[in-house]
């Protein structure tokens, strides 16, 4: 509200805020991510039940984040509770936490991908990766500027966030997590949707 900030990309923004223009550029799944040799007692689509109650921990994300509140908002609205929970404010403080049978967590493709040298370098053998059991959730991400930003400029942007999103992130996921990849909705400034 102070013009601090010219334009962001950002998980979440509140309906409240009018003095900003905003392009949603993709919907995400989330995966949920356990420690390797949990996987093996897990079915290989695994439901909220079985997660609720494998033994460990659910590690969320801070919940004043807006990637936690949104995933918390999700859980909440469905009736999903967990036994025990742990709250972290970082992706790779996560990923560490599981690879050491310390819990099990729900993470987005795109943040998945922010950690990709951790999880390919030095994780790989130590996680598992399922996609999200129904009800799932997609976090949207989206691009967000103030009124008086040039709309070619914005337009622009919202191209660049669509094509490296393409190009870069789901190249990445596609080997990896196919199904996820498949279910990830990539906007480009000339869609409607």
């Amino acid at each position: 509200e102070d013009g601090e900030i010219d334009a962001l990309v950002t998980s979440e923004l509140p309906t409240d805020i009018n003095h900003l223009m905003r392009m949603t550029f993709l919907r995400e799944p989330a995966l949920v991510v356990v420690p390797r040799p949990l996987a093996k007692n897990l079915p290989l689509s695994p439901n909220w039940n079985n997660l609720s109650f494998c033994g460990l921990p659910y590690i969320f994300s801070y919940k004043r984040s807006r990637s936690g509140k949104s995933l918390m908002s999700f859980l909440t609205t469905n009736g999903i509770t967990f036994h025990s929970r742990i709250e972290v404010d970082n992706i790779g403080t996560k990923l560490g936490l599981i690879a050491r049978g310390r819990g099990w967590s729900l993470i987005p493709v795109t943040s998945l991908f922010q950690n990709r040298t951790l999880i390919d370098e030095l994780l790989k053998d130590k996680l598992a990766f399922f996609s999200m059991p129904e009800p799932s959730f997609k976090r949207r991400l989206m691009l967000a500027a103030k009124k008086d930003f040039p709309r070619a400029l914005f337009k622009s942007l919202s191209q660049t966030l669509a094509d490296y999103t393409q190009d870069k992130i789901l190249d990445w996921a596609r080997t990896r997590f196919p199904a996820a990849s498949e279910k990830t909705e990539i906007y480009r400034p000339d869609q409607s949707f």
